[in-house]
């Protein structure tokens, strides 16, 4: 966000009509700082997945961040609680999908945690919880 400013300067003749006066411009370029956490739309999601399945898109998990340029991009890494994280994978779009095939018998849940990450300095980030059955 840029300010502009328009100066103007008159010096102290004793007669008003001798006066000189100069002006100029000044540009302040305001940056942003990096102050706010990236926010998930939903801090918990619950979500069904199918067996034997790839590539299947089970939610987007939808993150903001109000900072501005750099400071205000996101990406985005999975972890596992329960289950198996590898299983799952989410692209820069934040669609979360099947990774690899699902299977139920084998494990019946899987708890993630879904971590949203600034690209700012110091880097800001907040976690949201997905649980797929």
């Amino acid at each position: 966000r840029n300010l502009t400013l328009q100066i103007v300067a008159w010096d102290q003749a004793a007669v008003t009509a001798d006066r000189l006066n100069g002006t100029t411009t000044a540009t302040i370029v305001v940056t942003d700082s990096n102050d706010n956490d990236p926010t998930f739309i939903q801090q918990l999601y619950f979500l069904t997945a199918s067996e034997n399945t790839v590539s299947e898109v089970l939610a987007t998990v939808g993150a903001f961040d109000l900072d501005s340029g750099v400071n205000g991009l996101i990406h985005f890494n999975l972890t596992s609680t329960l289950g198996d994280a590898s299983s799952f994978a989410i692209n820069g779009s934040s669609a979360l999908y099947t990774a690899k095939p699902l299977d139920r018998e084998s494990i019946s849940v899987h708890e993630l945690q879904v971590y949203a990450f600034d690209r700012g300095t110091p880097q800001r980030w907040t976690m949201a919880t997905v649980m797929v059955e």
